[in-house]
């Protein structure tokens, strides 16, 4: 329940016009998507379409972005489709 909060409340600060916070923001999803089980909660966030929005329009932190998606796709079979 804790992992899924965290994610909601980083999905909300995605929105910041601040790039410093977008940017901790990714660092903080990379070290929460690098952990196999806490993938879920990211993807039960919905995360992913406003990732995959900022990957093709933020250049800033386009390769945070990669890396956060990276680290989902090594989730579970199920978790991937």
């Amino acid at each position: 329940m804790l992992d899924f909060q965290l994610a909601a409340a980083l999905k909300e600060l995605l929105k910041a016009d601040n790039d410093l916070v977008r940017v901790d923001v990714c660092e903080a999803l990379i070290v929460l998507a690098g952990v196999r089980k806490r993938t879920q909660a990211i993807l039960n966030a919905e995360i992913v379409p406003k990732l995959l929005k900022i990957l093709a329009t933020d250049e800033l932190i386009r390769w945070k972005v990669a890396k956060v998606i990276k680290y989902i796709t090594r989730g579970t079979p199920t978790q991937v489709e």
